[in-house]
């Protein structure tokens, strides 16, 4: 000030009207986006979370946007005490610090260390030990170590390293390395997930996947559902098609003959729950567990380009019969002679096919009362869920057919059916989200129950409608996808950037509560879309895997490693309950997902 001048604090003040005008007539882009992402809000807890189209309004300071340009803008000296938080150690010092002074955020754990600040990455764990007065940073794609009282000097540090071209200091949009994520997070897979859960998560006296295991990896008793059955044949089977080398074949040979001797009902659909040893405690048939059914047999086809793959399996499962002991009775999901032999391609789709006209026959509305759709068994027979997984099976069924040369007819059918109605019935017109319950005429089910809507659903639909574009080539499903994507958005809470479990129709989250399941659907919608995009919308799907990528990561970032926390609350964190087993097949496919598009 002795020279005639002041510093620019960056504090500016005016009135809301003065803004806006500056903005509309400054900063015209970014003025419209805000418009626009107001419009697209969605009311929450703490006040109101912006659209979509607030996030990909151009980045600028103010100070370039206005400041630099406006000609009503005046000084005024003011003696404060000021700190712009510019630099760690200004950080440090307004943060909440233990008896040495150290400032801990993050997955930090610190011994006889004095005046230090840690920022840890969620997904990352750092030990400091035996140091005074650093600046410890580690994010996901680099690690910062500094002296604290050089803070101030950064910028030397970054402007060195801009020089070398180092991508983590890109000044555009956050990146994402979607090869070397997808392989740590396979290395995960394979040489963690899958040998734990085959080892303790399956009852090889029963032949029956167990429901999960603690967060310790020790297995439980409790009772067992046929969709778990299913989905843990799914995952080993995809696993094969991937390049898994464990026993894949010998597990999923299992989880049939174990499907086929509790499971089976007298007229050849599953039952759904059995006891940890194997007794009927539900008879009831749901087309969720059949589904899982198809899944499973449609992956394994995938990986038999000829019959040796499963002769080699059939084999297998002869010379170790008497130890896993077995059950020769005869079987309903067989094909041919009740005979639940696997030497032969044909043999799986002619499985599918006979399960399916059960399916048709027993839920089928059509067989039923001459209506669209398939009715479920229990209290909500008229739901969205049901249809979306019956999609998925015939959807991977028709891609098996086309690439080896198979009759695909049927599964093309049911996926016009059931895509159809989605289109016509169950996403909402007007908003563009789906319900998950309805009336007999697919009307939203009167009161609380039509007006449940689930974001991971949302995403899970996302993914799908994206898959069927990509085989019809209708620009109709792309369009339907990425409506679904923005209203499942609306469900990601901005505190723990996770996706809650329920929204109501209003797409206003009805809790803060987040599965695991609700993330991966969310990353696998993510993934798929990007790779639709066009340019203008490239970097808001890019964005969208960068937050859910990491948002999934911690959940499994556990003790044990193999297992993963379930529920997340913003109170109380990640509860220490069970690893679900049906979570496998959620976390399987978001990897899976992230290697195709790799």
């Amino acid at each position: 000030m002795d020279k005639g001048y002041l510093w620019n604090s960056g504090n500016f003040i005016a009135s809301a009207r003065t803004l806006v005008n500056e903005f509309k007539s400054l900063a015209p882009s970014v003025f419209n986006n805000v418009v626009q992402g107001i419009a697209e809000k969605t009311d929450i807890e703490h006040g109101i979370l912006l659209g979509s189209s607030f996030c990909i309004a151009e980045k600028i300071s103010m100070d370039y946007a206005i400041m630099e340009k406006t000609r009503k803008a005046m000084v005024l000296k003011s003696s404060l005490e000021w700190s712009d938080l510019g630099a760690w150690d200004a950080v440090h010092n307004v943060m909440e610090k233990d008896e040495s002074n150290n400032a801990i955020i993050g997955n930090g754990l610190v011994f006889n260390s004095t005046n230090c600040h840690i920022r840890v990455n969620p997904a990352r764990f750092a030990v400091v030990s035996q140091v005074d007065g650093l600046n410890v940073i580690v994010e996901d794609d680099v690690v910062f170590v500094t002296r604290l009282d050089c803070s101030q000097k950064i910028k030397q540090t970054v402007e060195l390293l801009k020089s070398t071209n180092r991508p983590e200091l890109d000044d555009g949009p956050k990146g994402f390395d979607f090869k070397q994520n997808a392989e740590h997070l396979t290395a995960w897979l394979d040489t963690t997930v899958l040998p734990l859960w085959w080892s303790l998560g399956f009852n090889r006296k029963d032949l029956i996947w167990r429901e999960g295991l603690t967060l310790k990896g020790k297995p439980i008793s409790n009772d067992c559902r046929a969709r778990v059955q299913g989905r843990q044949a799914y995952v080993f089977a995809s696993a094969g098609k991937f390049g898994w080398e464990g026993p894949w074949r010998e597990a999923v040979v299992a989880s049939i003959r174990g499907i086929e001797k509790h499971y089976l009902r007298d007229d050849g659909l599953l039952r759904t729950l059995v006891s940890a040893q194997g007794n009927s405690l539900n008879n009831s048939a749901y087309i969720h567990d059949q589904t899982f059914v198809l899944l499973a047999l449609a992956a394994t086809q995938q990986n038999a380009s000829s019959g040796a793959c499963m002769e080699t399996t059939s084999q297998q499962l002869q010379n170790n019969r008497d130890e896993m002991e077995i059950a020769t009775a005869p079987v309903g999901l067989t094909a041919k002679n009740d005979q639940a032999t696997f030497s032969t391609e044909s043999n799986l789709l002619g499985m599918s096919e006979i399960l399916l006209t059960r399916i048709e026959t027993a839920f089928g509305r059509k067989a039923i009362d001459g209506n669209r759709g398939f009715r479920e068994t229990g209290s909500h027979a008229y739901q969205s869920n049901a249809h979306m997984h019956l999609l998925e099976a015939a959807l991977l069924w028709l891609e098996v057919s086309d690439e080896q040369g198979l009759d695909g007819q049927r599964w093309n059918e049911l996926c016009v059916e059931i895509t159809s109605l989605a289109i016509d019935c169950f996403i909402d017109s007007k908003d563009g989200f789906i319900r998950e319950f309805f009336d007999e005429n697919w009307e939203p089910a009167p009161g609380a129950n039509g007006q449940i809507v689930e974001p991971g659903h949302q995403f899970e639909w996302a993914w799908l409608f994206v898959r069927w574009f990509k085989y019809c080539g209708d620009k109709t499903y792309l369009k339907a996808a990425k409506r679904l994507f923005a209203a499942g958005v609306k469900g990601i809470d901005p505190v723990t950037n996770a996706a809650v479990d329920t929204m109501n129709n209003r797409l206003e989250p009805t809790t803060r509560q987040a599965r695991l399941w609700q993330q991966t659907e969310w990353l696998k919608a993510s993934l798929v879309l990007h790779e639709e995009a066009d340019k203008k919308d490239r970097e808001y799907y890019l964005e969208h895997i960068i937050r859910s990528h990491e948002t999934f990561l911690r959940y499994l970032n556990t003790d044990t490693l193999g297992v993963w926390y379930d529920k997340l609350q913003p109170e109380e964190g990640f509860l220490h309950e069970i690893s679900p087993a049906s979570s496998l097949y959620h976390i399987s496919s978001a990897i899976r997902q992230l290697q195709i598009v790799s």
